[in-house]
């Protein structure tokens, strides 16, 4: 609105430069006080701006337009609110792709993969919802550009899925290199056979402790398959290190059978 104003005001000063036909000097002859001009005579000393600024109905125009200028911004205020659910959500996912590790951090070897696929799905759905950030729309007089404001918000959600992509082979491959290194300790001593009585000794109380954990490393196995099946489900790129853990975890697994 001040522009606005400003604009007026200046208008104002502009007509008020050219000089006035009854006070230019060279028609003064011309010019009779005691004619029936006599009272636009006198008018013609007073600045025109003055006699723009003090007219009703000049006064009654500016009014109207500073009115509708208070509801086309009000308008546009309203407008821009649509924006504040992405902006909450950019803000959140900031502060959630520094602690992402953090929260999946393994749990006796594990990640809630369930919470990871709710987490993959909810970011997933951001990127549908931002998407619908419109880049231009009229709003009364005004049309608003929000273009910048969507190219800074849209990364936020692919920034997150990202981040979920990356992280996961990580956490597939500490387990897998986990499971291996334990699964390559005792394989071995269970398939050698003995050539003493330490050896022997040796071999029984590593086949009690095969028998005893069996279970516990089929559920790792089978969690490891999950990720697995997981990536492939999100069209993940599997690294080849990975994969190669995955086919030794095999193996030894049946060895272990």
């Amino acid at each position: 609105r001040f522009g606005i104003e400003q604009v007026i005001s200046q208008s104002l000063r502009v007509i008020d430069i050219p000089e006035r036909v009854f006070s230019h000097e060279e028609l003064q002859v011309y010019i009779m006080e005691e004619s029936e001009d006599a009272d636009e005579a006198a008018r013609e000393e007073v600045p025109v701006q003055d006699v723009v600024s003090d007219d009703e109905i000049f006064k009654r125009l500016t009014e109207e337009i500073y009115e509708n200028l208070d509801v086309a911004f009000s308008n546009v205020t309203s407008y821009a609110t649509i924006f504040s659910p992405f902006r909450e959500t950019w803000l959140s996912n900031h502060e959630e792709v520094e602690n992402l590790e953090g929260k999946y951090s393994p749990d006796e070897g594990k990640i809630d993969l369930e919470e990871y696929k709710t987490d993959i799905n909810k970011y997933k759905g951001q990127q549908d919802s931002f998407a619908t950030i419109p880049f231009i729309a009229d709003v009364g007089i005004f049309t608003v550009d929000s273009s910048q404001l969507k190219d800074e918000l849209m990364p936020s959600p692919l920034r997150m899925m990202k981040a979920l992509k990356d992280l996961l082979p990580e956490l597939m491959s500490k387990q897998s290199t986990s499971l291996l290194s334990c699964l390559e300790k005792i394989v071995p001593v269970i398939e050698r056979g003995p050539e003493d009585v330490r050896q022997f000794v040796h071999k029984k109380n590593t086949v009690l402790e095969a028998v005893g954990n069996i279970d516990k490393y089929k559920e790792e196995q089978a969690h490891i398959h999950d990720m697995e099946m997981l990536m492939n489900e999100m069209s993940w790129t599997i690294p080849d290190h990975e994969r190669v853990h995955i086919v030794m975890v095999g193996e030894n697994m049946r060895s272990l059978e």
